[in-house]
This record gives structure tokens, C-alpha cells and sequence, in this order.
């Protein structure tokens, strides 16, 4: 089970996933999550966050990410077909 990361109220959390399958990956966007290991990196600001997402995206096109909120919400989810909400 992915743990959540404890935020404190302005900060959001992004995941990676493989496009194609769904497989969540670990913070190094190379290796699978198997139940251990991070993966969720911490940003400060909401914008912060959306700015690496969409880099990432741009680098890597195979993978989609995810971000959340400190409450665990799902605020947007950027992979190679846009956003998704």
C-alpha cells in the first residue's frame, strides 16, 4: 500500500505512473513501486508543482503524474493526452 506523505497546508505531493499500464513508479521514474520505497515527491506551492508535472511530461512522455493536496484530494492527474481532472 502507498503510504501518503504527511504535507503541512501549502504543500502538494506528485506521483508517477507509466502511461500505457498504470504502474505507479517510485521517485526515481524508473523503478516500479512493489509496496516499498517513495513515492511521492513534496512541493511548496501548487504552481511549483504543476511546473515540474509538465516538464516531466515533456521529458518523459511514457509517464503521467499525479498530484494531491495536504488533505490527500486529487487535484490534477498530466500525461501525454493532456490533464485530467
Amino acid at each position: 500500500m502507498i503510504q501518503k506523505p504527511k504535507l503541512e497546508v501549502h504543500q502538494f505531493s506528485v506521483g508517477h505512473a507509466l502511461h500505457a499500464t498504470g504502474q505507479v513508479l517510485e521517485i526515481d521514474k524508473k523503478s516500479f513501486f512493489l509496496g516499498k520505497g517513495d513515492v511521492y515527491l513534496i512541493f511548496d506551492s501548487e504552481l511549483e508543482a504543476l511546473e515540474y508535472m509538465k516538464q516531466t511530461i515533456l521529458e518523459m512522455p511514457d509517464i503521467e503524474c499525479w498530484m494531491e493536496d495536504s488533505s490527500g484530494k486529487h487535484i490534477v492527474t498530466i500525461g501525454r493526452n493532456g490533464e485530467r481532472y
